[in-house]
């Protein structure tokens, strides 16, 4: 019980900082202004991701606190839900040292602007896209944290989305942010040292 209910106050304290981060972030498209879209907008997205987000919570916290078959658990492991927290975790401190040091350049994927310069300071000196690694981190760590196979297609669905926009992004940036193609020559897309 004791395990359930640290567990839980771990998501929730989680999914509160992650959610305060990007709303604040969000807000009326503070983002967008002065600057030029990249065209690529994903409506559906930008609609489905509070949904995903209040259901990836709910189960999480249900699966702390049932075994029923419907929740489709994969496995009861604290060491497994320990490695999906270390990714929540991990994920919340990427996103934040990321904005920290994009600032104005931020843009979420579903709505992508232009940067108003090229960031290549704290993680961006060695990956590219430190925002999109967060947020697979996160998709990884909610399905092993929870360990509901629910969540597996929403984190596919994830993957998918992402890397689509890391894509789209690398070349907008590439066709308009003087020496980003430079910058590609020295840095990682997602891994440092892998890819």
């Amino acid at each position: 019980m004791l395990l359930a209910l640290g567990s839980t106050f771990f998501q929730l304290a989680w999914s509160a900082a992650w959610g305060y981060t990007h709303v604040r972030i969000r807000r009326a498209r503070g983002y967008a202004r002065g600057r030029v879209p990249t065209g690529a907008r994903d409506r559906f997205y930008r609609a489905l991701n509070p949904v995903l987000f209040a259901s990836q919570l709910a189960l999480s916290v249900a699966c702390l606190w049932s075994r029923s078959s419907f929740l489709l658990e994969f496995h009861d492991s604290i060491a497994v839900r320990s490695l999906g927290a270390a990714l929540l975790a991990s994920s919340l401190l990427i996103t934040r040292l990321a904005l920290r040091h994009l600032a104005e350049n931020y843009a979420p994927c579903y709505d992508a602007h232009l940067p108003r310069a090229l960031v290549v300071t704290g993680p961006y000196a060695w990956i590219r896209h430190p925002m999109y690694l967060a947020k697979l981190l996160a998709g990884i760590g909610t399905v092993l944290f929870s360990g509901s196979l629910w969540l597996l297609p929403s984190a596919v669905y994830l993957f998918i989305v992402t890397l689509r926009a890391v894509r789209t992004e690398e070349r907008a940036l590439s066709a308009h942010v003087p020496g980003y193609e430079a910058y590609c020559r020295h840095t990682r897309c997602l891994v440092p040292g892998l890819f």
